[in-house]
């Protein structure tokens, strides 16, 4: 079956796809409740509690973070994404950046994500000193609260639920190439 995880290093990533798609369903049954009539039973079968709780067990103080970070603005999440208007046309090519199935997050053209200080070019990867250390070097955490942050907060935008989350800001090519030249 390919639905199965190949290894035990596959079940993080899938129980937070999982958890995040439920999180995200909860929110647009909340805010459907909410537009329904006084009188009228909303069909909320689980509580928010219910809902977090995997993502906490994960987690723990991570997601706490990350969600400070994705809904409350504790750190800025900004999208940078290249002017498709100037700069050289051979320069112009499409690269999409993607999400953890695979899927565009952002397709207007090539853009480069900074959560706090951090600038990130794949949901996989982030170059803060919690990571390399607790994710990388010793394999106790699988996302720092940077890329979990940043997963909430496109998974939100992706579901029409938050527009706020992630600021957007078009670069011409020559900065965005000096964005990414600053990470090497």
């Amino acid at each position: 079956m390919s639905s199965l995880p190949v290894s035990a290093h596959d079940l993080p990533s899938i129980l937070t796809e999982l958890s995040l798609n439920e999180y995200a369903a909860h929110i647009a049954s909340e805010r459907q409740r909410g537009a329904t009539v006084d009188g009228e039973e909303g069909t909320s079968p689980t509580t928010l509690e219910a809902v977090l709780a995997p993502l906490y067990m994960l987690y723990g103080k991570v997601f706490n973070s990350a969600v400070g970070i994705a809904l409350h603005n504790a750190e800025p999440i900004v999208r940078y994404i290249v002017d498709n208007n100037s700069g050289d046309s051979n320069m112009r090519s499409r690269e999409h950046f993607l999400n953890t199935n695979g899927e565009e997050a952002h397709t207007s053209g090539r853009c480069l994500y900074v959560v706090g200080a951090h600038r990130i070019l794949s949901v996989f990867y982030c170059p803060c000193r919690a990571y390399n250390y607790f994710g990388i070097r010793r394999q106790e955490i699988w996302m720092c609260k940077h890329l979990l942050a940043l997963q909430i907060a496109l998974l939100l935008e992706k579901r029409g639920l938050s527009s706020d989350c992630i600021r957007e800001k078009k670069v011409s090519v020559e900065k965005f190439q000096e964005m990414i030249q600053e990470l090497l």
